[in-house]
């Protein structure tokens, strides 16, 4: 199972940016750093507070989170889209992080 589809059906209570990179928290406390480039659809990326994550996909090439209400953000996962070692991290209570 892809681990981030434990998040689908999870609510964005707060996004933020932090220095350089974005940060998700969901209602539950899980917590996703997005250190990779990434884009993002509509004016600002904190329009997607208070939204539902409606899925998330998993590519070779690059993680597609679908937002309620047509948002979306896309995290580059080529080469190029790396700002250090890691692309990514998810932090869940009890549990050990992910890092992509």
């Amino acid at each position: 199972m892809d681990v981030l589809q434990i998040l689908v059906g999870s609510i964005i209570q707060m996004v933020e940016i932090i220095h350089d990179y974005l940060q998700l928290t969901f209602t539950d406390g899980t917590i996703l750093n997005i250190y990779n480039k990434y884009q993002y659809d509509g004016e600002s990326v904190l329009t997607f507070e208070g939204k539902k994550l409606i899925s998330a996909i998993e590519t070779d090439i690059k993680i597609i989170l679908d937002i309620e209400d047509g948002g979306k953000i896309e995290v580059g996962l080529l080469d190029e889209d790396y700002n250090g070692p890691e692309a990514m991290e998810l932090i869940r209570k009890d549990e050990p992080p992910v890092v992509w």
